[in-house]
């Protein structure tokens, strides 16, 4: 997931494709990325995601 200015990433590993509810990282829009793994988990980090765009409109 993109940051709407391009500023922020959000993703899982390729490695845990399979899993149901794996980690979600996130970096920072830079010459070199360094990702660093969020405190969410997908499910809540994609439900945490959709409360906020629909409250910011």
């Amino acid at each position: 997931m993109e940051e709407n200015q391009g500023i922020t990433y959000w993703g899982i590993l390729k490695t845990d494709l399979s899993k149901i509810n794996p980690i979600v990282w996130q970096c920072f829009n830079a010459d070199q990325l360094e990702w660093y793994e969020e405190s969410y988990q997908l499910r809540e980090f994609l439900i945490t995601m959709w409360k906020w765009t629909i409250t910011e409109q």
